[in-house]
């Protein structure tokens, strides 16, 4: 969502296009599927919020790139809404590459960020290094 965001909206000072990029791992892009389940307890989304909320209904407001990496151990959903999301905003002015992080979940993505011989981590010092 902070790729979304339109920053000047909030302080003329700020700069549209100040995120340069972004790594989002594992994310919910789409949160309608949630409002049934028990995830939903809390937050008590409706249809609405929900759509306001999922970075699927947000364009992004600049081509800044994206690495949208996701674990391959994770579920069917979060594998679909990762490439859908990664589809849906690639353009010829925006990179969005998809990363499949081994066979991990959402558990275990950050131990191989924090590890200097994965291949997520250097991945990410590739992506990082553009």
């Amino acid at each position: 969502m902070m790729m979304s965001t339109n920053w000047p909206q909030f302080d003329n000072q700020l700069s549209l296009d100040m995120i340069r990029g972004a790594i989002p791992i594992s994310g919910l892009y789409e949160l309608e599927p949630l409002i049934h389940t028990s995830i939903n307890d809390g937050p008590k989304m409706d249809i609405n919020e929900a759509h306001a909320l999922s970075p699927c209904f947000n364009s992004p407001t600049t081509n800044a790139p994206q690495l949208v990496a996701v674990g391959g151990g994770e579920t069917a959903e979060f594998l679909r809404q990762s490439d859908d999301y990664a589809a849906q905003y690639r353009t010829v002015d925006r990179a969005m590459e998809r990363h499949n992080i081994e066979q991990d979940d959402h558990f275990d993505e950050l131990d191989r960020l924090s590890n200097a011989g994965s291949v997520f981590f250097d991945k990410v010092i590739g992506f990082i290094s553009k």
